[in-house]
């Protein structure tokens, strides 16, 4: 490969990655609504509890997510480096990569679900406002 195919292809795993994480954000605004008005409804038991499970479900899409980004620069270095070995000449943000991540031809990916500390932190906070948004106290729409 050469370096304009690995850095395409990394490129393409970035706007595949975009597209899972609009899907991401839909199913944010969708726990948020759901939660909100089972709150509202006073909905029983197994309601509050899908939605929860639901949420659950979207936060975990998005520390997957996050863990393969990391994968894809991890990948994408690796494959620079083996480029580099051979004797081929990068340009200078390649070399930047392979120097940024410390990373090798010898060395694998390493799929870490818990690597990216803002997106965890994020999800987090995410699946936080959908647990208190159902089970918490009920809301009202009026100001009584």
């Amino acid at each position: 490969m050469t370096e304009f195919e690995i850095l395409a292809n990394q490129s393409n795993s970035y706007m595949n990655n975009a597209v899972y994480q609009v899907a991401v954000i839909i199913g944010v605004f969708i726990s948020f609504r759901a939660a909100r008005i089972a709150n509202q409804s006073g909905a029983h038991l197994v309601m509050k509890a899908l939605i929860s499970i639901f949420g659950f479900a979207v936060v975990w899409l998005n520390l997957q997510l996050a863990a393969w980004r990391i994968v894809f620069d991890q990948a994408a270095a690796i494959r620079l480096s083996e480029l580099q070995e051979s004797g081929t000449k990068l340009t200078g943000p390649s070399v930047q990569q392979i120097e940024f991540l410390g990373l090798t031809s010898a060395d694998v990916t390493s799929y870490n679900l818990f690597a990216d500390v803002p997106s965890v932190i994020f999800s987090l906070v995410i699946f936080a406002i959908i647990l208190i948004g159902a089970w918490g106290p009920k809301l009202s729409l009026t100001s009584d």
